[in-house]
């Protein structure tokens, strides 16, 4: 009676251990992006990227190119700041010699569609034929291959960041908003929101047609210079191979 009640108490001591351990493998496989499932490149957006560099990465969504483009290019000089400019393909052809000069400064030109529509509910074709042309678009004038991809109306659902990644592209979103985009947001408030939660590796993003825009990206510049920051490129700060996504967007390198 004895052994048999014994023996009942190692079954279960055995499947309990079982249970813990697929827990345990199931929670891992979905923090981290393992498998880097589509041509190397996560299926998950980057928010952020973990460097123990002091580095963040300024992004820009580009709705508009009036005076706004020159200011921001201007601020940005006045740092020796980089940073990445999203733009829809055909503004990108109604605006060729902005294009062209954000380009010759050094800043990266991402993707964001040809026509900048939303992509969550859209077929795979219609994903792949937006980002194509807008790749082509882009390559016509700066001659450089396009890999940066951010989704029109951040819709990174649905089949959006797979089809980018099959195409050899990162789908970049971020971890910081300063809220740029809101009117009602002024620049001191939008400021303190920039820093906040500011840590090596932030992703912060930025409306060219915020009203406050400039002010806000002057005095984030400022106090990331305060700071010992660096303001790079995404493809400067981003990790191209070794890497993982977590559950968070948090782009992780993954030692062999």
């Amino acid at each position: 009676m004895e052994d048999r009640n014994k023996s009942k108490w190692v079954r279960r001591i055995g499947i309990g251990l079982l249970v813990t351990v697929m827990f345990l493998t199931v929670w891992v496989l979905n923090f981290y992006n393992v498998a880097k499932p589509i041509n190397g490149i996560s299926a998950v957006p980057v928010c952020s990227v973990d460097t123990e560099l002091k580095q963040v990465a300024l992004t820009f969504d580009c709705l508009s190119f009036g005076d706004e483009i020159q200011n921001i290019m201007y601020i940005l000089d006045e740092f020796d700041a980089k940073a990445t400019f999203f733009i829809p393909g055909k503004l990108v052809l109604e605006n060729r010699s902005a294009v062209l000069s954000l380009w010759a400064k050094g800043h990266d030109i991402g993707n964001m569609t040809y026509s900048y529509r939303q992509l969550g509910d859209a077929k795979a074709n219609v994903i792949k034929s937006e980002i194509q042309e807008c790749n082509a678009t882009l390559q016509r004038i700066t001659k450089d291959e396009c890999t940066l991809f951010r989704a029109p109306y951040d819709d990174f659902g649905g089949r959006v960041v797979k089809t980018a990644a099959a195409m050899g592209m990162y789908s970049v979103r971020y971890d910081t908003d300063p809220l740029t985009w809101k009117p009602e947001v002024p620049v001191e408030r939008a400021v303190e929101m920039a820093m906040e939660n500011v840590k090596p590796g932030s992703i912060f993003l930025f409306k060219t047609n915020g009203k406050f825009v400039e002010d806000t990206l002057r005095e984030v510049l400022t106090r990331l210079r305060m700071k010992g920051y660096e303001a790079v490129k995404v493809s400067d700060m981003l990790f191209t191979e070794d890497f993982a996504v977590d559950v968070n967007g948090t782009q992780v390198r993954i030692e062999k």
